[in-house]
């Protein structure tokens, strides 16, 4: 099955000085956006992830021998009304070594690192699970679900991403990888996994060269029905498009800054079209992005370049990723000095683009939300177990930590 193309209508409202317009609030954004008639928007990744609650499993080490959990996400992969888990692994030979105590001498010898990764050949393996109904609702190798392609140029996967790649109504996948997470930092190839009728998933490369890719998301850039990849790599927000059949263009820069390595998307402002969310290093040795909601001004390009920046919030300059809900924009971070140290979950009235409520604890940062069963509705919070912690909940306009969910 496959949608019909819509033809992308051009704007002939333009605001004056439309570069980099800032936007201090809705109001500003009236009759800004003009899009093709009848035109409707796919649910992006986040909204995706958002419409249904996953159980938590219980995961108290890595479900293959010698790798790590890695990036992972929950849903009904094959629709048969059972939730599934997809995992993205690493070696844990590779963790050790790029984590390890030798860190810092290994980003001071490039040549050093580079060389133990030809000899090694490290690359992540992707699995789907099955989640069993006892108890412990524990994962096991899935007995249905199947991937085919080669992924080996993928290694340190960052996130993962679902949505509908190619019209079948079955959940499609984009793992965002980084690579070898020491100098050069020489990036590595994302992949698309797109399933077919019998809940098999066929895994291809993102098309362009190896990027340092820490969050992908997924929204229709072009407005033509179909859901696109958007990028960052920690120097741009980058853009593939989606011909319909989950075969992407290659990338095109959006915008470019040092230290952007979060994008999440959204319509905030209910125009009907999906607005980006973008952050990362707000202020530290690794870059200078501030904390931006870019406007979805119907261009098909975000040409106008409407922003409103976020914000910033001293000592957790680092942020990790994006959430909407009930009016609200929350936002993970982590510190910046030291960096990655303790967390903190800042909340933005979407009506007033205010900070409304900042949450700060010492336990380790979330890092990728997904809406989680809970003791609470609307609760979000991780796959990664050891971090449920930092789950919580939004009720009557606050947002709270939920603790010791499952």
């Amino acid at each position: 099955m496959s949608k019909p193309l819509i033809a992308l209508a051009v704007a002939s409202v333009m605001l004056a000085g439309c570069q980099n317009t800032p936007v201090k609030n809705i109001s500003d954004l009236s009759n800004t956006a003009v899009y093709p008639s009848g035109y409707a928007a796919p649910k992006t990744s986040m909204e995706y992830q958002s419409s249904f609650e996953a159980r938590r499993p219980r995961i108290n080490s890595a479900p293959i021998p010698g790798y790590t959990l890695g990036a992972t996400i929950i849903a009904d992969f094959n629709n048969d009304g059972q939730q599934d888990l997809f995992g993205a692994h690493d070696p844990q030979a590779y963790v050790q070594y790029a984590f390890g105590p030798n860190r810092t001498r290994l980003n001071q010898s490039p040549s050093t690192g580079m060389k133990k990764l030809r000899e090694e050949n490290w690359s992540s393996i992707f699995n789907f699970y099955d989640l069993s109904s006892d108890e412990f609702f524990a994962p096991q190798l899935s007995k249905t679900l199947k991937i085919s392609g080669d992924t080996t140029e993928c290694l340190h996967p960052s996130n993962v991403a679902i949505g509908d790649l190619n019209a079948d109504t079955q959940p499609d996948i984009v793992v965002g990888c980084h690579g070898f997470d020491l100098n050069p930092f020489p990036g590595a190839h994302s992949y698309v996994m797109l399933s077919d009728e019998n809940g098999q998933y066929r895994a291809t490369k993102l098309p362009g060269k190896k990027a340092f890719t820490h969050r992908v998301a997924l929204l229709d850039i072009n407005l033509d029905g179909f859901l696109d990849v958007v990028a960052a790599d920690g120097k741009r927000l980058a853009y593939y498009l989606n011909n319909g059949r989950g075969i992407f263009s290659n990338p095109t820069t959006l915008l470019s800054r040092k230290g952007l390595y979060t994008v999440q998307a959204a319509d905030l402002n209910g125009d009907g079209l999906h607005d980006l969310l973008y952050g990362g290093h707000e202020a530290d040795p690794h870059g200078s992005t501030p904390t931006k909601i870019l406007w979805n001004d119907g261009s098909g390009s975000f040409a106008r370049k409407l922003t409103t920046q976020i914000p910033s919030v001293r000592g957790f300059g680092i942020v990790l990723d994006f959430q909407v809900w009930d009016g609200l924009l929350v936002i993970a971070r982590t510190g910046d000095n030291p960096p990655y140290q303790n967390g903190a979950l800042q909340v933005i009235s979407i009506d007033s683009l205010e900070e409304v409520q900042l949450l700060t604890s010492e336990l380790p940062h979330p890092y990728v939300f997904q809406r989680v069963a809970g003791k609470k509705p609307n609760a979000f919070g991780t796959m990664e177990t050891y971090r449920r912690g930092h789950d919580f909940f939004i009720e009557d306009g606050t947002v709270q930590f939920l603790r010791n969910a499952r």
